[in-house]
């Protein structure tokens, strides 16, 4: 059999509002997509030619502001398990006073796809000697439209080696990123044998990673 008729094919979450905003499939979409895997960004930039970013469930409910809405004192591990019970609901949490932040993280939650997924951001800006830089992020992901620029900040793990997604916020536009020198993003490579992959507009194709080299295959 085709390797391509042996994956299953799981569509993207797409978040175009308020009503899509669901706890336990933002989670999912997660888990499904990114979990598990190491993605290599190769650059242009001598001081830093590649980096790996490394995905797991516990970085979800900070990246998503979901730490905002529910007690400071719960951690990510014990926020997942009241998600993936349905215990966290976008009725049961709309009203408190911070969701307007979680809200607006949750919005943009596609940005990550655009990133690693459809691979369509071709530039990251580097960080680690910025000031100010209250957050500590060594790379940043960004893009801007009409209104304000969106955020995805990655910060290095050092017992591990490898990057993590560690904030996704918006800013006004005139913010300290927006005159930063960016860098060329070369080639983004999934290090899995195979992993599916989606085209830009959401169509599922198979991604196979041949050697160091990329090939796209139409899932059937």
């Amino acid at each position: 059999m085709d390797q391509a008729n042996q994956i299953s094919v799981t569509p993207l979450l797409k978040i175009r509002g308020l009503s899509d905003i669901n706890y336990y499939n933002l989670l999912e979409d997660y888990k499904k997509h990114f979990c598990g895997n190491l993605v290599t960004f190769e650059t242009n930039y001598k001081l830093l030619e590649s980096f790996d970013v490394f995905f797991e469930p516990k970085q979800l409910p900070h990246l998503l502001g979901w730490d905002k809405i529910l007690s400071s004192k719960m951690g990510a591990g014990k926020i997942i398990k009241l998600v993936e019970g349905e215990k966290i609901t976008l009725e049961s949490t709309r009203k408190h006073h911070r969701f307007p932040e979680a809200r607006k993280r949750m919005e943009n939650y596609n940005f990550l796809h655009e990133i690693f997924i459809h691979t369509s951001q071709k530039v990251c800006i580097m960080t680690r000697d910025m000031k100010p830089n209250s957050m500590k992020l060594d790379i940043v992901f960004y893009k801007e439209d009409e209104k304000e620029a969106t955020i995805l900040g990655l910060r290095k793990d050092y017992r591990m080696d490898y990057f993590v997604p560690t904030t996704l916020h918006t800013k006004s536009l005139n913010n300290q990123f927006s005159r930063r020198k960016r860098t060329s993003i070369k080639k983004v490579i999934w290090n899995n044998t195979e992993e599916e992959v989606h085209d830009e507009k959401g169509e599922s194709k198979v991604h196979v990673e041949v050697g160091k080299e990329v090939i796209e295959v139409q899932a059937k």
